[in-house]
């Protein structure tokens, strides 16, 4: 690692920018947190400034290689929660469409279901849903979407990244938002 690599390391909010562009690899400058996103003002539904420090606190906690590989393992664990969810509680797709503009690519849908307005509190409702599922389940599903293997060891690092990203958003309330996890317990515990 060289210096600027190390110094990046050291400091994540100067060496990170905003992630509205997932396919680069290269740290972008970081926009202020309540300016308005590409996706605002180009007329999609406006996603949350609080996803740029999400996905830094999951890069950094997970140790990811940068901000396009920290959104694809976002978006795996993401996926894997929706689609979970999804087939607990049907009524979680009313609450994912209200955030989707219709006649959107899907890829900017999923983003928007991610992202758009409280993307906390729909993440919190859909990982209430862990308790039914195996962590081994639960990891090769985050595998799949993230397009991996499983046994690889950057899922362990996306699920407890992105769970210590939720806590830090949900702040003191995080183990009161959250309920028993089943065997996923333990990982949000140490997130």
């Amino acid at each position: 690692m060289d210096d600027s690599q190390h110094a990046n390391r050291m400091n994540p909010q100067s060496a990170m920018g905003s992630i509205d562009d997932p396919g680069t690899d290269l740290p972008l400058p970081r926009r202020p947190a309540n300016a308005a996103t590409p996706d605002a003002v180009s007329g999609s539904t406006a996603l949350s400034p609080d996803r740029d420090a999400f996905l830094h606190v999951m890069s950094d906690y997970g140790h990811f290689s940068s901000l396009g590989e920290t959104e694809r393992w976002a978006k795996g664990v993401f996926d894997a929660l929706r689609h979970h969810a999804l087939e607990q509680d049907e009524t979680i797709m009313t609450e994912l469409n209200g955030v989707v503009k219709v006649g959107e690519a899907p890829e900017t849908q999923v983003r928007e279901m991610m992202w758009g307005g409280n993307f906390v509190e729909r993440m919190v409702e859909m990982v209430s849903y862990l308790q039914t599922w195996t962590k081994q389940g639960f990891y090769a599903k985050v595998a799949q979407e993230a397009g991996s293997r499983e046994g690889d060891a950057l899922v362990e690092a996306a699920v407890c990244g992105f769970f210590h990203a939720l806590k830090e958003q949900l702040g003191a309330d995080a183990d009161r938002s959250v309920p028993n996890l089943g065997e996923l317990q333990a990982d949000w515990e140490s997130a």
